[in-house]
């Protein structure tokens, strides 16, 4: 019974690995940026912002790793962080959510 559990705990472990990459095993700028995702749903929002900016340090040119800092920011109430995040963005031709450009709008008495 012992060794069956243990295959059914080292199976679980190996699923759980496949489903979501912690940061510790992330490589990739979209490894960096799945796990700073995870991280924002979490409400982690500072682990979020390390791995989104990982992201960016391996790939500068990755404007969803702008947009979803942005979006961190924009829940840590660091508007100017995340506005500059969404004017980068969109220097890389991403179109930012009107939603949220509303929401950071009206959240930092900014127009842009």
């Amino acid at each position: 019974m012992k060794v069956q559990n243990s295959r059914i705990t080292m199976f679980v472990l190996i699923g759980l690995l496949f489903l979501g990459i912690s940061s510790a095993y992330a490589e990739t700028a979209e490894e960096y940026c799945s796990s700073g995702n995870a991280y924002y749903q979490q409400g982690n929002f500072t682990q979020a912002i390390s791995d989104f900016t990982k992201a960016i340090e391996i790939n500068p040119k990755y404007p969803e790793a702008y947009v979803l800092r942005g979006m961190a920011y924009y829940k840590e109430k660091d508007y100017d962080k995340s506005w500059a995040d969404v004017h980068k963005a969109e220097e890389l031709g991403f179109a930012v959510s009107p939603e949220f450009l509303n929401d950071l709008k009206q959240a930092s008495g900014r127009d842009k």
